[in-house]
């Protein structure tokens, strides 16, 4: 059984927000990328508002707007949606100091394309997606002032930024980003093989009321045994560790015990559970709103894994 769905003040928006948002981005893109047809994605997203998610997570370049649209507009429920904007040139950003475009109306035209795809009037939470530590400067200076006018127009409500944790593992943007007072929300990596966000990001984001997105909880490292086994053996350490102690009647499977993980952390408001399975997703909602990791097992973790820097998070990609 789910348990009754939780919601959460996100932030200094003063939005309810799900402590479960649907996310639409990651491998699998709402089924997109495993080439899931029409009624299949609906069909998610209907049962995901039926869960109580009323936030969705999504992207221009995810390719799922178009559908999120069409599933919203069948549903009377108040749901959120949360879309990005991509602020590179190409897709190749594997350069912390890549900065980004400095076009304000590229920004301003990719606003009124979501608009268009999702067939809303406003964006409840426009993002800047994936911004190098390089790139935050150009993006204050040059990028955000577009963004803030789309809001005083009411095409956008809060403004929030993400981090790329494939190369900013430090969360180098991430903190300085919360620090500014500039944004409303900030999504980042956590999880059991990430804790990098309980040293800077999720402290500042508290002192500056900046809501708090989770990407990647379970991302492909806790995703099945095998994986986990996988990393563990990569980490290079003696011994291997366990981490079968995870399993229990709350988290059976590793997936699971990550989101409970990202879920036992107070500093976060909503995690993102990215699928294009009803099941997956439900068993994720249990996980999330089910008892919190116990105190004894988040202290082992902190101490097996709190140096890790996110990169575990990714074998394989």
């Amino acid at each position: 059984m789910i348990p009754d769905m939780k919601f959460t003040t996100f932030g200094r928006t003063g939005l309810r927000l799900s402590r479960v948002a649907l996310g639409a981005g990651g491998p699998s893109r709402l089924g997109f990328s495993k080439n899931r047809d029409r009624t299949s994605m609906i069909a998610l997203i209907h049962g995901a508002v039926d869960l109580g998610v009323n936030i969705i997570d999504t992207a221009r370049n995810y390719g799922t707007e178009k559908i999120i649209g069409e599933a919203l507009a069948e549903v009377s429920e108040e749901v959120f949606v949360a879309t990005k904007v991509w602020c590179f040139e190409s897709e190749d950003v594997h350069d912390p100091n890549r900065e980004p475009y400095r076009d304000p109306d590229r920004l301003v035209e990719s606003v009124e394309t979501s608009l268009r795809q999702l067939g809303r009037e406003t964006i409840d939470i426009l993002q800047f997606h994936g911004v190098p530590p390089g790139g935050l400067d150009v993006t204050i200076d040059i990028l955000l002032p577009a963004a803030q006018l789309l809001r005083d127009a009411g095409k956008v409500r809060f403004i929030g930024i993400t981090e790329h944790p494939g190369i900013d593992p430090q969360q180098e943007m991430a903190w300085r980003a919360c620090d500014s007072g500039l944004f409303d929300s900030i999504m980042v990596q956590y999880g059991i093989f990430d804790q990098e966000g309980d040293w800077r990001t999720f402290p500042t984001a508290k002192k500056n009321e900046v809501g708090v997105f989770c990407m990647c909880a379970a991302r492909n490292a806790l995703t099945t045994p095998e994986a986990v086994e996988r990393v563990l053996t990569q980490l290079d350490r003696q011994p291997v560790p366990d981490l079968s102690y995870l399993l229990d009647e709350a988290s059976p499977k590793y997936a699971d015990a990550a989101f409970r993980f990202a879920a036992s952390n107070e500093s976060i408001d909503v995690v993102v559970v990215g699928t294009g399975n009803l099941s997956h997703l439900e068993a994720s909602t249990r996980a999330v709103l089910g008892p919190p990791t116990p105190a004894a097992v988040l202290d082992r973790l902190q101490a097996d894994f709190g140096d890790l820097a996110g990169g575990p998070m990714w074998p394989g990609d």
